[in-house]
């Protein structure tokens, strides 16, 4: 049985290999078609590569911190999983692309210091989301055997808080094309995920692999932050913004504590909502009681404005 997994798992990457390859042939021909006459730049090829080839390391390295604790999980405590890890890839790709018309703008330092902050919180909620209902939507789907691994998800969860700030620290680092720079952090971030699933695997299994996610990418996430603020420097809202996470940890905390009497799925579900809704109110309740009385402002002079037409054609 675990040949014949690992061979599945073969092929599968050969399938994938070969779908990529496939891929960029029709891209290059549909190019070619397009472009007719075509020619080789030397001079920006060495830009290219000279920016891009750091990214291809990086992308090698952050694989080897996602995925070094499903093959260390294999050979200590025999499992063919790793935890299981949340996609973030829809931000990275726009967020990759807007820096650089963000940039162009003369309040361009204010505004990603804006979106760091309400990415934050809108990522925390989702989180804390996540957290609160998983068991209560566990219990009602699964079988009750299944119902541990819910107690992994909320750690999963703040590791993947971590772990997204970097594509705001390295900003700086991407608008400055030094993208070398970011070589050093990910050859980190790779050695402490490795190093240390093999210290704590052993002794706390999938709880380890858990705890050491987030670890490293905490440690992955600031000392990027340090690197590249040698380059430029944002201000970001930390310490109103640890508060918020903060505060989010310990709504959680006094959840399960009052989730210790074994109450009912629903109920639980019922508390976790209201727990979540409270959340949402703290963080935006402001923003949206006042974009609610601008509208009603808007609202008030566009009715004025109406009435006091017919008066006019009147006069």
């Amino acid at each position: 049985m675990q040949g014949t997994i690992v061979i599945s798992k073969k092929k599968t990457v050969i399938n994938d290999v070969i779908a990529v390859a496939c891929t960029a042939c029709v891209q290059f021909a549909v190019f070619s078609r397009h472009v007719r006459a075509y020619d080789f730049d030397s001079p920006l090829l060495r830009l290219l590569l000279k920016f891009g080839m750091p990214l291809i390391v990086t992308t090698l390295l952050s694989l080897i911190m996602h995925q070094a604790d499903r093959y260390i999980l294999r050979l200590f405590v025999g499992m063919d999983q790793g935890v299981f890890t949340l996609c973030l890839m829809p931000f990275s790709m726009i967020w990759g692309v807007v820096i650089y018309e963000i940039a162009k703008r003369p309040d361009s330092k204010q505004i990603y210091v804006q979106v760091f902050e309400y990415f934050i919180y809108g990522l925390g909620l989702i989180m804390l989301g996540v957290s609160l209902c998983a068991e209560p939507i566990l219990s009602l789907m699964v079988d009750p055997a299944y119902l541990p691994a819910a107690s992994i998800i909320p750690v999963i969860c703040l590791a993947y808080i971590f772990f997204s700030m970097h594509d705001h620290f390295r900003v700086p680092v991407m608008l400055e094309k030094r993208t070398i720079a970011l070589v050093p952090v990910y050859a980190t971030g790779a050695a402490i995920n490795v190093g240390g699933n093999f210290l704590l695997i052993p002794y706390l299994g999938t709880h380890g692999a858990a705890w050491m996610s987030v670890l490293t990418f905490a440690s992955f996430a600031f000392l990027g932050l340090w690197r590249y603020r040698m380059i430029d420097r944002f201000d970001y809202p930390f310490v109103k913004c640890g508060m918020a996470l903060s505060g989010m940890a310990g709504s959680y905390v006094a959840y399960q504590w009052l989730m210790q009497e074994n109450a009912q799925p629903i109920h639980a579900l019922m508390l976790a909502v209201g727990i979540w809704f409270a959340w949402v109110f703290m963080l935006f309740g402001t923003k949206i009681r006042q974009t609610a009385v601008n509208m009603s402002v808007m609202d008030i002079k566009a009715a004025m404005m109406s009435l006091g037409k017919p008066a006019n054609r009147s006069s």
